[in-house]
């Protein structure tokens, strides 16, 4: 379990973080519900986590939040973010993609981690002064120090610069490895940036598997 990693001064944090998420879902509508924050660690414990994706922080707009970075369920519309993951996930199985829900993924050690774990409705980036970079950054240590091998998909800025302020404060161990593109949304999908590619040009399913290919190791099953 994770929180037999967290030392004190990360207990209290989260603590702090769930004292405030009461005090202000007094008076605003918060996303996702107070016993999803943690769903993503709840899902992939420590020792199973073979892949990182990181998201910045939750949808926004009822229903669509889950604990999950990326992830709604099948009843609800995918997001624009998510409707390019699927696209390029359809591009890597050569068949449709009817489901949004990725929960499956996380069965397969794939760690959906959102940088800030919860959001004002309507409001992106409104819980973002509230602390949680520095108890996700403490997530990202602890899996920078497990001894199997773990591939980051960082998408975009925001997720490279999280991952960058993780890796500079602990003992990387190896098999560490990082695959760069831009973020799913939109607006920067098609974009390349110095050195990172597109998202759309990314191939992000294939890349993945082949490196663990290429490790001798189990490829995951990106099936949803």
């Amino acid at each position: 379990m994770w929180n037999t990693y967290f030392s004190d001064d990360t207990k209290q944090l989260l603590e702090s973080l769930y004292a405030r998420y009461d005090e202000e879902s007094k008076d605003t509508q918060l996303f996702p519900s107070k016993n999803n924050l943690l769903k993503a660690l709840q899902a992939t414990p420590p020792e199973n986590v073979r892949v990182v994706i990181l998201g910045q922080d939750p949808y926004i707009h009822p229903g669509q939040a889950m604990g999950l970075a990326f992830s709604v369920k099948n009843s609800i519309a995918p997001p624009p973010s998510l409707q390019n993951i699927i696209l390029r996930l359809e591009d890597y199985l050569q068949e449709p993609v009817n489901h949004h829900d990725l929960t499956p993924w996380t069965k397969q050690g794939v760690l959906l981690l959102n940088t800030v774990l919860c959001v004002k409705q309507g409001h992106s980036n409104s819980c973002a002064t509230w602390g949680w970079q520095d108890f996700t950054k403490e997530i990202l240590k602890i899996t920078l120090e497990l001894p199997q091998t773990i591939v980051y998909l960082l998408w975009g800025f925001p997720a490279r610069d999280a991952f960058n302020k993780a890796r500079i404060e602990c003992n990387v161990t190896p098999r560490k490895f990082q695959l760069l593109a831009t973020h799913p949304s939109p607006l920067s999908a098609n974009n390349i940036r110095s050195r990172v590619p597109a998202f759309n040009q990314s191939q992000p399913f294939g890349s993945v598997n082949a490196l663990f290919k290429q490790l001798g190791e189990p490829e995951i099953d990106w099936r949803i």
